[in-house]
């Protein structure tokens, strides 16, 4: 019976320990701009896309699911136009993570 008991408790403690690992968090933002209401196009040879990767220590993946979220944040800036009226251009950055 002792033996049962120590074998199950080892077995429930190895699978906790091994709930924690090392986790690398990929995140790819895009980013939109759009000036007086028109969507500007991104120039040949440049791109609206990058991707960053992210190291996060040991962790469950609950925590670490959370450490590397989405987010998307708009930016609005308006400013005085020739003439009168205003100028508006509004940038939208789109940040979409994983586990990886």
């Amino acid at each position: 019976m002792k033996k049962i008991i120590l074998l199950a408790s080892v077995i429930t403690v190895a699978s906790f320990a091994s709930c924690k690992k090392a986790a690398t968090c990929e995140c790819t933002t895009t980013s939109s701009v759009t000036y007086n209401g028109t969507t500007q196009t991104t120039p040949s040879g440049y791109s609206n896309t990058s991707t960053t990767t992210t190291e996060i220590s040991k962790t469950s993946k609950k925590t670490a699911a959370a450490i590397c979220g989405n987010s998307t944040t708009t930016d609005t800036d308006i400013s005085p136009a020739f003439g009168g009226g205003s100028n508006t251009q509004v940038t939208t950055t789109t940040k979409t993570c994983a586990i990886k």
